[in-house]
């Protein structure tokens, strides 16, 4: 999100580094030594090693540092709008995946496949917490959301198997979280976190999918 720093800096640009230079620094010393001695010239107080080195790793502390959930609004499940969402409907699924695929990699999120039933409480109160005003312009900003209806699990149970959960589903809401360059899920053995929502609060679930911010 950052990249490009290195090469908006005056002297990393006359030296024609740009922004590749944060990939070079483990192996390139020479460089930096012939920098140096080329840049103390002009700059004796400060090298470009001694320059860049904290600029770049500043940089990637901020990139590393964990997206923060949006603080909901109500304490507790009760207080969300009633009634809860009925948020599963039929469809083509893997149409809508695909299509949710095309509009993440351009929009640089990830892809948030929602499997359940709208039989299923833990389903709809995660929806509930999804439609709040703190919460639903966090995720439309970082997910491309698709509700998939997996009726009594007898439903769309292909969805799950293509990739790489084998069997029943443990629970739902079963929460895909999907890479949409490589189509490779991002969370497993996490899927069904929130099957048991209700035991949680509206604050611990939106931390949950902030959790998985790309």
């Amino acid at each position: 999100m950052l990249t490009g720093l290195a090469g908006g800096i005056d002297r990393g640009d006359k030296m024609g580094l740009g922004g590749g230079v944060p990939h070079c620094l483990a192996s390139h010393d020479i460089l930096f030594d012939t920098l140096d001695t080329l840049l103390a010239k002009e700059a004796p107080v400060m090298s470009y090693r001694q320059f860049i080195l904290p600029v770049l790793a500043a940089v990637a502390t901020i990139a590393a540092a964990p997206v923060s959930a949006p603080r909901v609004g109500i304490a507790s499940f009760e207080a969300l709008p009633k009634p809860l969402p009925l948020p599963y409907h039929a469809g083509d699924a893997k149409a809508q995946i695909a299509a949710a695929r095309a509009r993440a990699v351009k929009a640089h999120k990830r892809v948030l496949i929602d499997l359940g039933g709208n039989w299923c409480l833990d389903c709809r109160l995660l929806a509930g917490v999804m439609e709040t005003p703190q919460v639903r312009p966090f995720v439309a900003k970082h997910f491309e959301v698709v509700t998939v209806d997996v009726g009594r699990f007898d439903q769309n149970m292909d969805i799950p198997t293509s990739y790489g959960i084998k069997g029943r589903l443990a629970g739902v809401p079963a929460v895909l979280i999907v890479d949409p360059k490589t189509n490779k899920l991002v969370n497993a053995g996490r899927e069904t976190a929130l099957a048991d929502a209700r035991a949680m609060t509206p604050q611990a679930v939106a931390d949950w999918l902030a959790g998985w911010v790309g």
